[in-house]
């Protein structure tokens, strides 16, 4: 019991950033929503491209359309980003840690740091950060899309971190708050719904 006051009471502290390359912590233990990807206007969402979510599925960009293939959950204490059950992995065909090139999918959660998720801001006056994976944002290795991110059925892979427009995302909360201003340990924030 005094474990969870502990750490509800850090989510509720988290405040301002001290610096604009410091992780950032949502007041809430799981943010669920879509995961926009900023390129191309921000009209591309991490996507599982078959109905059926099976583990070792490759997620891709795809038109956002709110949909459950596109309803992410993102635990802040655990940092996993999981859909149905199954976490986004950076899948690893050989054993070792994630490495540059490791295609981004679905796997069955299990807590390792290819299934850890952080997000970065790395400029404090735009909303959208890079998630950085491999078990902390030390690692400096970022989610990326890969090609021509305006394309449906982009791949995402993960990529040395440099903070270039294909490694830029923001969750946009799901249900939607209706045009309405969110307050949080981050100041005051107008989401926008499609």
């Amino acid at each position: 019991m005094r474990s969870h006051a502990v750490i509800i009471a850090a989510l509720l502290c988290a405040g301002y950033p001290a610096s604009a390359s410091e992780p950032l912590v949502p007041s809430e233990p799981v943010v669920r929503g879509v995961i926009r990807g900023d390129f191309a206007y921000g009209s591309q969402c991490l996507t599982v491209p078959v109905t059926e979510f099976l583990p070792g599925v490759s997620l891709e960009m795809r038109p956002c359309r709110n949909s459950a293939d596109q309803i992410f959950e993102w635990n802040v204490v655990s940092f996993e980003i999981k859909i149905h059950n199954l976490c986004v992995d950076a899948l690893r065909a050989a054993p070792g840690s994630s490495q540059p090139g490791d295609p981004i999918g679905l796997w069955y959660c299990q807590g390792t740091p290819r299934q850890q998720w952080f997000s970065l801001r790395s400029n404090p006056y735009f909303p959208t950060f890079s998630i950085v994976g491999a078990g902390g944002p030390a690692s400096n290795l970022c989610l990326e899309s890969l090609k021509d991110s305006t394309v449906a059925g982009t791949q995402l892979a993960i990529a040395t971190c440099d903070a270039g427009d294909k490694q830029q995302f923001r969750v946009q909360p799901w249900p939607p708050l209706d045009d309405k201003v969110s307050s949080g340990p981050l100041g005051s924030l107008r989401v926008l719904s499609d």
